[in-house]
């Protein structure tokens, strides 16, 4: 199947408004956005179903979360873009795709790091970017210099665990003295938000940042992924807190806050990689 006829079909999929989100189809004609441009992926129900020479691994894994994790009101808008300009993404060169790949990690990254605070979770962040910005430009990183930031990385994820495990025992200590009448609601409150700012430092910092310079083509999927966890969980903190009151009304609130924050953080990271996108074919447009 030529990559015309698929965008082809694309097209016809999403003029026919039948892209549809949360499942591979409905059977009544309606698929995914991955789907409608690879009816292998959408028979096999897997991204990795979508052949290389259509689609490059790491945008077919990454197709899937743009459809499924956007919030309602950004999503017509997300796949209004998308459509317009994979097709001209997937004639780009190889070399200028493995550029757009570091570069969809790097946006990860940094959504990750818009939700820490801590000196060490945004050195290890950092330290990544380093790595991901110069390969989104086209340079070499020797094998030498990513072995001493894999060292330096490990070093300072295994201090923020410490961070966190000291943080962990200090909500522990507020849920075993949450019935004393002398322990107050406050207390509860930034015990329960220290622990949770402290695992999603650990999670959006460490993860995010050590899979995203890894070399498997859908770890820009798994950085986004960390980033969001991180921002749902810097929430979360409301949900725990409510747990140890007991108002069961403020969870509800903090679950669809939750959910929001999370909602919000895919929100900038689609814009992000449809604008690096449309920049890249806008430039090679002009190259011509």
């Amino acid at each position: 199947m030529e990559i015309s006829d698929r965008v082809a079909r694309l097209e016809e999929y999403h003029r026919e408004d039948r892209i549809l989100r949360g499942s591979w189809d409905d059977g009544h004609g309606r698929v995914c956005l991955l789907a409608a441009y690879s009816p292998e992926a959408q028979r096999e129900r897997a991204s990795s179903a979508c052949p290389a020479e259509a689609m490059p691994r790491w945008l077919a894994h990454l197709t899937p979360s743009l459809d499924d994790h956007v919030s309602d009101e950004a999503w017509r808008g997300v796949i209004d873009r998308y459509v317009a300009v994979i097709g001209r993404v997937v004639l780009l060169s190889p070399a200028r795709l493995d550029r757009l790949h570091y570069e969809a990690r790097a946006i990860a990254v940094r959504e990750a790091r818009s939700h820490c605070t801590s000196p060490e979770a945004l050195a290890i962040l950092d330290r990544a970017l380093a790595q991901l910005d110069r390969r989104a430009l086209g340079a070499t990183v020797t094998d030498e210099e990513l072995a001493a930031w894999r060292v330096a990385s490990r070093e300072a994820r295994s201090k923020l665990c410490d961070t966190y495990r000291a943080k962990y025992h200090n909500a522990n200590l507020a849920w075993q003295r949450r019935r004393e009448p002398e322990f107050s609601r406050a207390e509860a409150v930034a015990a329960s938000a220290a622990e949770a700012s402290a695992e999603a430092e650990v999670a959006a910092a460490a993860a995010a940042a050590e899979g995203a310079v890894a070399s498997t083509a859908d770890l820009a999927v798994d950085a986004a992924k960390w980033a969001a966890a991180g921002a749902d969980l810097l929430v979360a903190a409301t949900t725990w807190m409510s747990a140890l009151t007991g108002v069961s009304a403020e969870m509800t609130e903090a679950r669809a806050a939750a959910r929001a924050y999370r909602r919000g953080a895919w929100d900038r990271l689609a814009d992000g990689w449809l604008s690096s996108w449309e920049r890249a074919v806008s430039e090679d447009f002009f190259s011509q």
